[in-house]
């Protein structure tokens, strides 16, 4: 039971299982560990499908998916702030937790205020402060700055931010924010699930995957998406992948969304007689995921842009050194050199030389072992249990305060 009374606590997330995704994931965490610490937590988010029921329970969380019902896309995270006000209006809550506010933290900041309860956000996109979009440039960029202006003011007034990176707290000071009210809160991974594996299981699991003792296996997870840098890692993967080679991808289709590269995926593989040294996984359950990640030798995640890298981090922790692009919060996990490589992203020809680097490096027993040993430990910072319990004490003391200000807020509506 939490040291504090109990807390209603809403997280309005605009998309939810079963949309897999870091920021998703990292909610859902979130959501189950406050839930365990007997909160009350209800999850406000987008409906996805007709298929989907509009109210349920998911693993003891109330799940509220609102109108318009549509498939994961950008505008999805603005046409839905009616129903999300109007479901946060209605809705009983001590604090409210908007994850990815982009556009969802319009809703609860007006909630918020008008109901006279704390709000915090947790941007998961660089830029979404700032204005700086990394996918955008030129004029693009300006635009974008430009007419996300509003939004970003009503972001710098909410009660508190929880950066995923520590980059994010530099661009809510570029806001005008200031402590107390920011936290270094990354995404948490589970650390006794995404562990290495011991020399026999890790043979075992190898087996049942169909992976031979020679083979060297490289791992992609994450959806597939154009801005996870696939299209590089296939050019890439083509010009100096060695026989004893195999690059296992696990992750979900875009299906619809205009970034899905999984059926160019399909195609180049096929037409340059790849099929039996890539392979297409699909999405995997996080269990499935953990058991891939320790079988495996080297992780690779080429994205264009991260937040944090959530798959990065998990990787890790199973001690696979990594191959990844300079970019967003790989830069708060991989130490080049150390535990992994960074690249410049969108270079195929660098991104080829960094995979040729990392196997001539691993073919030593003791470097494989001093790398694996790093990049397990590079990572346990971000335990979810260290991090999810400072975010818990973020969320209770916030609520405290606000009940200090308004003595009657928590018996209120």
């Amino acid at each position: 039971m939490p040291s504090t009374p109990p807390l209603r606590i809403a997280i309005v997330s605009t998309y939810y299982r079963p949309v897999i995704g870091g920021a998703e994931t990292s909610t859902e965490r979130l959501a189950l560990y406050l839930q365990g610490k007997g909160h009350h937590v209800q999850v406000l988010t987008k409906r996805t499908s007709d298929s989907l029921l509009w109210r349920e329970t998911i693993d003891g969380i109330d799940v509220h998916r609102l109108a318009p019902t549509g498939a994961r896309s950008a505008a999805g995270k603005w046409v839905w702030l009616p129903w999300l006000l109007a479901a946060l209006m209605r809705a009983h809550f001590d604090v409210v937790c908007v994850s990815d506010p982009r556009g969802s933290a319009l809703a609860a900041w007006v909630a918020a205020r008008l109901r006279r309860r704390p709000l915090l956000i947790q941007p998961h996109t660089e830029g979404a402060l700032s204005g700086a979009h990394p996918g955008k440039t030129g004029v693009a960029a300006a635009v974008n700055r430009w007419a996300t202006w509003p939004a970003r003011i009503i972001y710098s007034r909410a009660d508190a931010v929880a950066g995923v990176t520590r980059a994010m707290l530099v661009e809510a000071r570029s806001i005008g924010m200031s402590q107390p009210g920011l936290h270094y809160l990354p995404n948490p991974f589970d650390a006794s699930m995404f562990a290495p594996a011991s020399d026999e299981s890790r043979r075992a699991l190898r087996s049942s995957f169909g992976w031979s003792p020679g083979e060297i296996v490289f791992l992609f997870t994450g959806r597939l998406s154009v801005e996870k840098g696939l299209k590089d890692l296939l050019l890439a993967w083509r010009e100096v992948a060695r026989p004893e080679w195999k690059l296992a991808l696990a992750g979900p289709a875009m299906s619809g969304h205009p970034w899905d590269v999984s059926a160019w995926i399909e195609s180049f593989v096929h037409v340059n007689a790849l099929d039996g040294r890539v392979s297409m996984l699909g999405a995997c359950a996080p269990t499935e995921l953990a058991r891939r990640m320790a079988a495996a030798d080297i992780a690779v995640q080429p994205s264009h842009f991260e937040a944090q890298g959530l798959a990065a981090v998990e990787a890790m922790g199973c001690g696979l050194p990594i191959v990844a692009t300079d970019v967003g919060g790989h830069r708060e996990s991989i130490v080049h050199g150390v535990n992994g490589l960074l690249v410049p992203p969108r270079d195929t020809r660098a991104l080829g030389a960094a995979l040729l680097q990392m196997t001539d490096i691993l073919a030593d027993p003791d470097h494989r072992r001093k790398w694996r040993a790093a990049a397990r430990a590079s990572v346990l910072p971000f335990d979810q249990d260290e991090v999810l319990g400072r975010f818990a004490s973020v969320l209770e003391d916030l609520a405290a305060h606000a009940s200090m200000r308004d003595p009657a807020g928590r018996q209120g509506t």
